[in-house]
């Protein structure tokens, strides 16, 4: 077997450990605005009104996304272009990549859509595409660590 089919394509542990925690937070903070913003009204002067919650945990929420992105640029350079190159994991990592490419493009459109009717088929397409990208992450992971295994 060639050296070459038995490498790791593991990146740094900071980058790991910052693409989990920041990842995980990305989803933390969007799940709960959703239930927030469909679940959750408070009763103000003029009736029910949003949470107070909502739009502090957008914000981080958009905040930590940009974190992500710049995150996946290192992921970019370090990870993706050398596994696709040698072949490894495309698939698992082909749908991780347009999964991220349409939370950055459908997260920009939620920010500047300015038709209701489209803004709403977006926000829809953007979050199940979050939780899509939330549970697709452990099985791209345990995809690529089988493979490992299984060239050994």
């Amino acid at each position: 077997m060639r050296a070459h089919q038995r490498e790791r394509f593991q990146m740094p542990r900071w980058v790991r450990l910052a693409v989990y925690g920041v990842g995980l937070l990305c989803a933390l903070s969007g799940v709960l605005w959703l239930l927030l913003h469909h679940f959750v009204a408070v009763e103000g002067d003029f009736g029910p009104e949003p949470s107070p919650f909502e739009h502090p945990l957008l914000v981080l929420h958009g905040v930590v996304a940009a974190m992500l992105i710049w995150l996946f640029g290192l992921l970019w350079l370090t990870h993706v272009r050398r596994a696709w190159k040698r072949r490894r994991n495309r698939r698992s990592g082909g749908f991780m990549v347009l999964l991220l490419a349409w939370l950055a493009l459908s997260g920009l459109g939620l920010y500047y859509l300015g038709s209701e009717h489209w803004r709403h088929y977006t926000s829809i397409g953007h979050w199940l595409a979050g939780m899509i990208a939330t549970l697709w992450l452990p099985f791209h992971i345990w995809r690529g660590r089988r493979a490992v295994q299984n060239s050994t």
